[in-house]
């Protein structure tokens, strides 16, 4: 499950998490700054690579992993 949100400041913010049911590994890209991934069940909001933060009005990029 991927969450998107655009927090004040002009900045988006994600979060990428398996949850039981949206168990579906995915990369999430963003035309500025690093990706966000959770390539495996069992990714939660802990995990470092899980979140990021964006300038506001990057592209977003969804990719699902086989």
């Amino acid at each position: 499950m991927a969450e998107v949100s655009v927090l004040e400041g002009n900045y988006t913010y994600g979060v990428t998490s398996t949850l039981k049911g949206f168990n579906l590994p995915m990369d999430v890209t963003c035309s500025s700054g690093e990706a966000l991934w959770c390539r495996k069940a069992g990714c939660d909001v802990v995990h470092p690579y899980a979140t990021h933060c964006s300038a506001a009005g990057s592209r977003l990029q969804v990719v699902f992993c086989p």
